[in-house]
């Protein structure tokens, strides 16, 4: 359940940014202009977060689509032994940095 979002007006972020600044410890907080929103500001460290989900949704998006398109026959798999991948590790390791 999403919390009821911390609420603002330019006019206030520009005449008291610092205060403005301070709400961001408890959440976003979205900017109105004439009670319309125009903007939403996060901290750093949640902009991380969403963006890290994300990007690990995209992942689960793309090996579903993946195991979707090798039920559907449309990928051809290619099976690989434990000892094919340890040759590349160790060609991998002899290559200079």
């Amino acid at each position: 359940m999403h919390k009821l979002p911390q609420m603002t007006n330019i006019a206030e972020l520009r005449n008291n940014h610092l205060q403005v600044f301070s709400l961001l410890e408890k959440g976003p907080v979205v900017i109105n202009n004439r009670s319309q929103p125009v903007g939403v500001l996060v901290s750093p460290a949640a902009w991380d977060r969403l963006m890290e989900r994300l990007e690990d949704q995209e992942d689960i998006i793309d090996a579903l689509q993946m195991k979707l398109d090798i039920a559907r026959g449309d990928v051809e798999v290619e099976t690989v032994t434990i000892e094919e991948i340890n040759e590349w590790i160790e060609a991998d390791a002899r290559v200079p940095a």
